[in-house]
């Protein structure tokens, strides 16, 4: 079957480039859950030499649920690059349309000139945009623009600087979009082993912050457009020991303590609620790690995550309830979980 696939996807995705050399590679998973029972999907990645230092390439994903994604085709030499599919999420301009923030580009060419860093997109999809999107350095200054050239959102921009003066990082940036024009400043600055910050936008709103590291010790505080309403905080390390807390004008304090050596790492969390997590895990050697944790007091979980060489990984998990990987250390579905992984 997979010589049978391969050759398939080889043929519709190169046809004409015979001669090319074509690469082949991939990952795969597979899972069984106690509550959604089994789960696989493959993803097939493939590329191909052309002349010229030309390389093709393109993705195709599968899964069980029968979800299929043929992904984008893409042609580059490492200066110039043309995309055919989505691609450049929000188009070449950079402009984020909250209404629209799956949006992508299905035509898309960048490429380098004169120093100058120019992408081109096309989306006919949603609003038939053309978008254009520069990048360039220029008597010390890093200088990004986008604008919509042509389509329902013509004539939306943006712009971003950013620089150091006298030893200041300074960064604007301002945007139109639907006739909406913002702006936003930044300040950055070390005075006497102080770091100092500031930013304020086109609303009137501010931020100051100010930290100094005292060796291992480290005092921060920070203040915002409302009288008082301010955070300050403290964090400490020495070797495998980490501690950190921080309040504001609400008492609304949070806390923390780490502590990694050797085999054994160990993070604890608290907050004004009470616990926020404690998670933890224990290198057993030859490629196995044994991961616990407990969450608001509510989830728990363990799991053993086991190297097995050569792309491949196996995981045995339990949890109370999913857990987010974003969030926490572990992304691990409610439930007993068995899951296996290669790349290949």
């Amino acid at each position: 079957m997979k010589s049978i696939l391969l050759a398939s996807v080889s043929a519709f995705a190169f046809a004409g480039a015979a001669a090319a050399e074509v690469s082949f590679g991939g990952s795969a998973s597979a899972s069984y859950n106690t509550i959604d029972g089994v789960s696989t999907s493959v993803t097939l990645d493939a590329a191909a030499s052309l002349a010229g230092d030309w390389t093709l390439s393109t993705s195709i994903s599968m899964s069980d649920d029968g979800d299929w994604s043929t992904g984008s085709v893409s042609m580059t030499d490492g200066t110039s690059t043309l995309t055919f599919g989505p691609n450049h999420a929000f188009g070449a301009a950079g402009l984020d349309d909250e209404d629209e923030d799956d949006e992508t580009a299905d035509l898309s060419l960048s490429t380098t000139l004169g120093g100058v860093g120019v992408t081109a997109t096309m989306d006919d999809a949603v609003d038939g945009n053309t978008e254009i999107g520069v990048t360039m350095s220029a008597g010390g200054a890093d200088i990004e623009a986008g604008f919509v050239a042509a389509g329902a959102d013509a004539g939306d921009f943006r712009l971003g600087l950013s620089t150091s003066l006298s030893g200041a990082d300074v960064e604007f940036n301002t945007s139109s979009v639907g006739g909406d024009t913002s702006w936003e400043a930044s300040l950055g600055m070390s005075v006497a082993g102080a770091d100092l910050s500031f930013s304020t936008d086109d609303s009137g709103d501010y931020d100051v912050g100010v930290s100094y590291a005292m060796g291992d010790l480290t005092v921060s505080a920070g203040i915002d457009e409302t009288p008082g309403n301010y955070t300050v905080g403290i964090d400490y390390a020495m070797g495998g020991v980490g501690v950190s807390f921080s309040t504001d004008q609400d008492s609304a304090w949070e806390a923390s303590v780490s502590y990694s050596e050797g085999a054994i790492s160990f993070t604890a969390a608290f907050d004004v609620d009470g616990l926020g997590a404690i998670e933890g895990s224990y290198d057993m050697g030859g490629g196995a790690v044994a991961m616990f944790g407990m969450i608001d007091t509510n989830t728990s979980y363990v799991g053993l995550e086991y190297d097995l060489g050569n792309g491949a990984a196996l995981t045995a998990s339990y949890a109370t309830a999913d857990i987010d990987s974003d969030d926490y250390a572990v992304g691990y579905a409610e439930g007993g979980t068995v899951a296996v992984s290669f790349d290949f």
